[in-house]
């Protein structure tokens, strides 16, 4: 079983700035989680590491620094 399971990217299917970030990992060939949010409804882990609760954002498992918005 791998044991590293990944970035995820918390992301707004109709966002313009989460459009980009998915863009731009999949031009750059990233291996992502990529979690759909719905504005109403944002899960209790993406606010965890991103109080502000806005999107994009891409969170690592190692304790790296959360990258939000684009």
């Amino acid at each position: 079983m791998d044991s590293e399971i990944g970035p995820i990217l918390y992301s707004l299917h109709n966002c313009p700035f989460a459009i980009r970030a998915r863009l731009a990992i999949i031009k750059a060939q990233l291996q992502v989680r990529i979690r759909a949010i719905k504005l109403d409804n944002k899960p209790f882990e993406m606010l965890e590491v991103s109080p502000k609760g806005t999107v994009p954002v891409l969170a690592f498992e190692d304790g790296k620094p959360v990258i939000e918005q684009s």
